[in-house]
């Protein structure tokens, strides 16, 4: 996955194996991504919700998703789910100031998740999730993340 280029390319199973890795013993929980949870009325144990956190909704996803080897931003820009990709990005480490920005778009965006999840991607693009994941893996390379 990683290599000398400048550009890393992630799959949708790449993807997957880092986000099954994603949280540390000090890190359990994404309470940012809970307050919007708790804000839109979704989430574990709310509505037809049948995952007990959006790590364990992300990893489900992907492992049903029948195009592993599609390009993990085609993948990140098909979902329409505004609290997963919210906690991806409070996951990756995106600054706090973005993801309560991308939370305020999200409630202020017309109440369907599409709208919604448009409104995150607005703030946590592609983009920035690819630099966190390049940094993340790099770091992991080099020794400097031994907790992933």
């Amino acid at each position: 996955m990683l290599s000398n280029r400048s550009e890393v390319e992630f799959t949708a199973d790449e993807l997957g194996q880092v986000i099954s890795r994603l949280d540390r013993p000090d890190k359990d929980t994404a309470p940012l991504t809970t307050m919007l949870e708790n804000s839109l009325g979704v989430g574990p144990g709310k509505g037809r919700a049948t995952y007990r956190d959006q790590k364990h909704h992300w990893v489900r996803w992907l492992n049903d998703y029948q195009r592993p080897d599609r390009p993990a931003q085609r993948v990140y820009n098909a979902i329409n789910c505004p609290t997963m990709l919210l906690w991806l990005g409070e996951a990756l480490g995106v600054d706090r100031e973005r993801v309560v920005s991308a939370i305020h778009a999200a409630e202020n965006a017309p109440a369907n998740q599409i709208s919604q999840t448009a409104a995150i991607r607005g703030l946590i693009g592609w983009d920035v999730i690819h630099r966190k994941l390049v940094r993340l893996l790099r770091a992991k390379a080099s020794g400097l993340s031994g907790d992933l």
